[in-house]
């Protein structure tokens, strides 16, 4: 009897280390999985900001954007004065394209050597715009002054030093460039409701426009968020609870949330462990409790950095799926 109970003691201790390896096993391969498929997305977002940062280089350094620097300068000077008030009555009130296509019109039929000017370089810029799906680009004077952009909201032609708009990012983005007249210099501010875009967020990236050595201008394209949200936010082999999404260091989401009905992006806060760690700079995979369930949730997360702001790039899926092949065995 003594050697029957010992040889069940035996079988149940060999099948308990057995399922306690095989549990240990499937966390690893969990852990790895979701590890890898962060990395997999990193990249992703990591290549798009590769692209934005070879788009605003090549323009910049554009003998086409450099000579419109110029000869919008010298249109803008021959209005006389009230270039505000001019530009904006023919581009923006007079402009027969509804809202938000004001960007169609190429040039005002006034004649002047502003609208000359703006029909030689506006077709190029659109088309640029259009073709690399920016919100806008600016053409700025190194006094402040929007001497140009394409889509024609109300920061067109007012002066980002001393007017209406000086104290939103568009503001800030060009004083950090003029504090910064370097060719290699690029600057950028995180996402933001921005004002004259009807509090759409809105990132900024600048460059300094150097000619013969002297700072001539400001080159800023306008960032919509919508792109990298999808990007970050892509489900793809994320299985049915599996979700990914961005956190500014605000912990405010910089992407909708896959689950959400309604958009998550500067509304949504998170201070989950991951994003934490992610805001430190450090990357791993973690067990923790899911914010919007209440669940045990495997998250992978690290940061992702780009010309001084810092993001927590967060993967996760509910350990309930992530080990649902353990349970079933």
């Amino acid at each position: 009897m003594i050697m029957i109970g010992l040889t069940a003691i035996n079988v149940f201790s060999v099948t308990a280390l057995q399922q306690y390896l095989m549990y240990q096993d499937n966390v690893q391969t969990t852990q790895a999985s979701l590890g890898a498929l962060k990395d997999a997305k990193e990249v992703q977002l990591e290549e798009y900001f590769s692209v934005i940062n070879k788009d605003i280089a090549i323009l910049a350094e554009s003998d086409v954007v450099k000579n419109a620097m110029q000869d919008f300068g010298a249109g803008w000077a021959a209005l006389g004065g009230s270039q505000t008030a001019q530009l904006q009555k023919l581009y923006i009130e007079d402009n027969k394209n509804p809202t938000g296509q004001k960007d169609n019109l190429d040039m005002a039929s006034d004649g002047s050597i502003y609208s000359m000017v703006h029909g030689k370089y506006h077709p190029w810029l659109h088309k640029f715009l259009k073709e690399k799906a920016y919100y806008d680009i600016f053409l700025i004077s190194p006094n402040g002054d929007v001497m140009y952009t394409v889509f024609k909201e109300r920061d067109y032609a007012t002066n980002v030093m001393t007017g209406e708009w000086k104290d939103t990012d568009l503001g800030k983005i060009f004083r950090d460039v003029k504090a910064n007249p370097k060719a290699d210099y690029v600057g950028f501010t995180d996402f933001a409701p921005y004002a004259p875009s009807y509090d759409a967020p809105a990132g900024f990236i600048g460059k300094p426009l150097i000619q013969d050595g002297r700072f001539i201008g400001a080159l800023v394209f306008q960032m919509p968020i919508d792109y990298m949200s999808n990007l970050a936010a892509n489900a793809d082999g994320m299985g049915e609870t599996g979700a990914s999404y961005l956190v500014g260091a605000d912990h405010l989401m910089r992407s909708n949330f896959r689950f959400s009905k309604e958009s998550t992006i500067l509304k949504e806060k998170v201070d989950e462990e991951g994003v934490v760690l992610a805001l430190q700079g450090k990357e791993g995979v973690i067990l923790t409790t899911d914010e919007h369930t209440g669940e045990k949730a495997y998250m992978a997360y690290a940061p992702i950095d780009f010309h001084g702001t810092r993001w927590a790039y967060i993967v996760e899926q509910l350990q309930s799926e992530s080990l649902a092949s353990y349970h079933e065995v």
